[in-house]
């Protein structure tokens, strides 16, 4: 569990992970540097759970960001399987046991040596609790089930990590995570397409707060009928802003390329190569590359807008 400023919600995710009905759990907990109350109200909560809760770095509380302190966590962790967790979600009673359930069943039918990467669907709920959208995935227009190779994650990650369970073998092979990734469940999404397995679940397994002190507020794309709207209204304004989305793409797919270049598929090595090279790329010359290596959004309608903008 990564926590930063957090005093506002921290004392209720906490108590919903240890309300789980699953029992084999421990929480590792790491405070990014807040200058609030929350580290006084982790401490309290290890007081109250000494064996199944845990505070790392607890004496010397650096800010290291936000793949920094998931490096760390991921780093001193020795469990066979984790768990995500902001300090503003609210996890559902049986996420922890469905989860697991899962995981020993994806990795009954692949191995426990191969990555695994299991997400779900959440639903977006203002501060308060309040309903926003009962399932995020579906809000925003993505298509689980075409998301799952390397080409779809040059340009989008529907994968959000505090859905995500992984196992010790995507947790050990996708560490550290370099700061170019900006945040761990796109890097993780990415080393899980290329050497394991990613596996969508449709349920729902908690609420996800949207709310001004969100450090993925930034990343949150537009739904899909409001983007549509949007591009046709003013396409140069979002040929410009794709752009600036693409550069951005471009520094996690370089740095995914630097770290694992010797060990990529030949296929997935001449995709990641062919994103990169796209703004150098013609017109035509740009378009083949897209529907020869299969850089596809989730969803059509979103990779028609892709065609058309670049």
């Amino acid at each position: 569990m990564t926590n930063y400023q957090g005093e506002s919600w921290s004392d209720v995710q906490i108590a919903t992970i240890v309300a789980q009905d699953y029992d084999d759990w421990h929480l590792l907990i790491r405070d990014d540097g807040s200058t609030d109350r929350t580290l006084d109200i982790l401490r309290s909560w290890r007081d109250r759970f000494p064996n199944k809760i845990a505070i790392l770095d607890e004496h010397n509380p650096q800010n290291l960001g936000v793949v920094g302190n998931i490096s760390a966590l991921m780093t001193a962790s020795s469990a066979p399987y984790a768990m995500f967790s902001s300090w503003d979600d609210v996890w559902y009673r049986d996420k922890v046991s469905n989860a697991v359930r899962a995981m020993r069943s994806l990795e009954a039918r692949h191995g426990a040596e191969c990555p695994l990467l299991i997400y779900t669907d959440l639903r977006m709920v203002d501060a308060n609790l309040h309903e926003l959208h009962p399932s995020t995935l579906k809000h925003l227009g993505h298509v689980p089930s075409r998301n799952r190779t390397v080409g779809h994650f040059c340009l989008e990650n529907t994968a959000y990590g505090c859905t995500f369970i992984v196992n010790r073998a995507l947790l050990q092979l996708g560490n550290p995570i370099p700061k170019a990734a900006r945040v761990e469940d796109w890097w993780l999404a990415l080393v899980a397409a290329a050497f394991g397995v990613i596996e969508a679940r449709p349920e729902v397994s908690l609420d996800w707060r949207r709310h001004g002190v969100n450090v993925s507020n930034q990343l949150l794309p537009l739904p899909l009928l409001a983007s549509l709207r949007s591009v046709i209204t003013d396409p140069l304004r979002h040929r410009r802003a794709f752009y600036a989305k693409l550069e951005a793409n471009q520094e996690l797919i370089q740095a995914f390329l630097d770290s694992f270049d010797g060990r990529l598929s030949s296929r997935d090595r001449a995709t990641l190569q062919a994103f990169l090279a796209l703004p150098k790329l013609g017109f035509w010359a740009r378009r083949r590359a897209i529907l020869q290596h299969r850089i596809f959004y989730s969803s059509f309608t979103r990779t028609a807008g892709l065609l058309l903008l670049m």
